[in-house]
């Protein structure tokens, strides 16, 4: 079988759980037989060079094809993200046309990249589900773009509900859609590459750890609630990854953070920036324990990682991670968005005995090598490929946003008040020389 997987991340891209899910998958079903290569690219990833990986060949964007289409959805323009997005997921449709056949095409969620597989008939597609572009902006609104955020989850509603195959690997994701589409969406699990037999950690350090983009939805701001009502008996918690916008307020997540938990962010929680997979690995494999504090994730693939080589996780069940831990067997489960809940376990936590935390880890290390192991979700995925059919031609989906020209990409400004327009321009034009946000 011959598979093309159409996606925004790929080693040795690092940092998002995408890059991490298909890492590995592909070699798995290459293992199993299949034919496998990947198309990457997205808003943000293209004009790089091709490359072959651990036997995958990887094609990239490209930047020319990319600003072509770009033009051609200017009619989007106040919406600036969506028109990234969907320029970028035709430009590799149209790019991936000028290639070989294929018997599948697996497409994810994230950037509306699945869209323009969906509109035509000849293809058998899988559009898995990783988080898409409007549940992000569902569960993180960004002030002044809630309407882009909005239709961008309509818009999704509405292609995912006539796409050919959809498949997600947490429960609560798979019921989530469900829900909303009225439809059915296959679970099967992620899978996560352990290296041979289970061998016991080396000793913790005290520190915990979390991995994760500091971000609203990754719940910094519940990890300094616990934090702060923990006290003087707090452990110092570390935490990985990149700072970003916080959408309520326009500021880095981080200075947000540290002006409502002075004394916790910066001090207790300490925030040490983004770091490559073997940095990762190393702290994690020292640490006492590994928090995921998410108030919502589809997966959250760091849980399994730390789980694999035999960390106790605390995980909140927002993240899909909860799927496969047992409370207080193989790692322990919190109420999302419950900073005291969070705050007690920690405490039982720190009172266990270095033997218990340990016969936790091996648990962990066990299940994950049960129940996530790459060739056994390779076969699951196969057996999904094997049920697909080949999609209906939506045309009257595709003609609804189809590109055009001769548009004026700001008439949508004419249905505004020019009193508005003129003390918005006169605002920005303020902030802009003295290099402040408009909020």
């Amino acid at each position: 079988m011959k598979v093309l997987f159409v996606l925004p991340e790929y080693p040795p891209d690092s940092g998002g759980g995408i890059a991490s899910f298909y890492r590995d998958l592909l070699p798995a079903l290459r293992e199993a037989g299949s034919e496998v290569s990947v198309l990457k690219g997205s808003a943000f990833v293209h004009g790089s060079a091709g490359y072959e990986l651990d036997g995958v060949r990887v094609s990239v964007l490209e930047t020319e094809r990319y600003q072509k289409w770009l033009g051609l959805f200017a009619h989007f323009a106040m919406f600036p993200d969506l028109r990234s997005h969907l320029a970028a997921g035709f430009a590799l449709k149209e790019q991936a046309d000028e290639s070989e056949g294929y018997d599948v095409v697996e497409v994810t969620d994230w950037g509306l990249l699945f869209l323009p597989w969906i509109l035509g008939a000849r293809e058998r597609v899988l559009v898995q589900l990783h988080g898409s572009s409007g549940q992000i902006a569902y569960h993180e609104t960004v002030n002044g773009r809630e309407a882009e955020g909005l239709f961008t989850l309509l818009l999704e509603k509405t292609a995912l509900s006539v796409a050919p195959g959809l498949s997600s690997y947490s429960h609560a994701n798979v019921n989530w859609w469900e829900a909303l589409l009225q439809r059915s969406v296959t679970y099967a699990p992620p899978p996560v590459k352990t290296s041979g037999p289970f061998v016991p950690p080396t000793q913790a350090n005290g520190r915990w750890l979390t991995v994760g983009r500091v971000q609203h939805w990754k719940g910094p701001h519940i990890a300094c609630d616990a934090w702060n009502r923990l006290g003087k008996g707090a452990p110092t918690l570390e935490w990985l990854g990149r700072d970003t916008i916080c959408g309520a307020t326009g500021e880095l997540t981080g200075a947000y953070l540290e002006k409502q938990f002075p004394k916790i962010w910066g001090n207790l929680i300490r925030p040490l920036g983004p770091a490559d997979p073997e940095q990762v690995k190393s702290r994690m494999s020292t640490a006492k324990a590994v928090l995921v504090p998410s108030t919502w994730d589809v997966f959250n693939i760091v849980t399994a990682e730390a789980m694999a080589l035999g960390k106790p996780v605390v995980v909140s069940d927002g993240a899909g991670a909860a799927d496969v831990i047992q409370h207080g067997v193989n790692g322990f489960v919190f109420p999302r968005t419950d900073a005291a809940a969070l705050a007690d376990l920690v405490r039982q936590v720190e009172d266990m005995s270095s033997s218990s935390l340990q016969e936790v880890g091996r648990a962990a290390a066990t299940t994950v090598r049960k129940t996530l192991s790459p060739d056994k979700v390779a076969r699951e995925k196969l057996a999904i490929y094997g049920n697909l059919t080949h999609g209906k031609d939506n045309l009257w989906l595709r003609d609804w946003i189809s590109p055009s020209t001769g548009r004026n990409p700001a008439g949508f400004l004419n249905a505004l008040p020019l009193k508005d327009l003129s003390v918005y321009v006169l605002n920005r034009g303020v902030s802009k020389i003295l290099g402040q946000r408009i909020h």
